[in-house]
């Protein structure tokens, strides 16, 4: 998961859920039957091989998963660790594993707001690190820590034109993700900004940290 888009490296997720039928999937069948003997609940917690006990299926995932249908609706993805938020919006179902996030909903103007330098600074000065996060470190981005992110309200209008300049970088980015896209990024920073009600001595001292930054 990148800035705005997704980098797929051509694989995929098997996600059998409990309840799946998994006659109907005969090719999936074969495949996880190679690895049955680890894939079996544990008997005792003390066997060599298998999941830990449980009452789910040997081909089934051992936890419940009961925000599953979150993954088939619009949703904001961004990975648990980075040197940055990476944040995009997906439309096309995507499963995830472990390492990223989700929020439920197509909200471009929360992506806009994430990906923003303010909000970059934030980040860098608020979550967990490992080294100096404005030189490399990586963030944690759990939500433990998000769920105490400001989310600044804003008018029906602003929230529109921060979602259409959103929509128009990733547009942009998933058709190529070289393609530049400073000018727009720059015009969301400043509408962050006024959204917070920053003035123009802090908007200057923001954009010198961030400069000084390594991403």
């Amino acid at each position: 998961v990148r800035r705005w888009h997704t980098d797929w490296s051509g694989l995929y997720v098997i996600f059998a859920r409990r309840g799946t039928d998994i006659e109907r999937y005969p090719a999936i069948k074969r495949h996880l039957a190679r690895f049955r003997l680890d894939l079996e609940p544990k008997a005792r917690r003390d066997a060599k091989r298998g999941r830990k006990p449980g009452s789910y299926k040997w081909f089934e995932i051992q936890d419940d998963i009961a925000y599953h249908e979150a993954f088939g609706k619009p949703k904001i993805v961004y990975p648990i660790i980075g040197r940055e938020m990476r944040a995009m919006l997906d439309r096309k179902n995507h499963l995830t594993n472990d390492k990223c996030f989700i929020i439920p909903g197509g909200d471009e103007y929360l992506v806009a707001l994430l990906n923003s330098k303010l909000l970059d600074l934030y980040f860098r000065l608020s979550m967990p690190c490992l080294d100096d996060p404005f030189d490399g470190g990586d963030m944690e981005f759990r939500g433990i820590f998000m769920e105490h992110v400001s989310i600044a309200p804003a008018k029906p209008t602003t929230q529109r034109r921060l979602s259409r300049l959103a929509g128009k970088i990733q547009a942009a980015k998933e058709a190529d993700p070289e393609t530049d896209t400073t000018v727009l990024e720059q015009e969301i920073d400043e509408i962050v900004y006024g959204l917070y009600g920053l003035g123009k001595t802090d908007v200057t001292l923001i954009e010198r940290a961030m400069r000084m930054s390594v991403s």
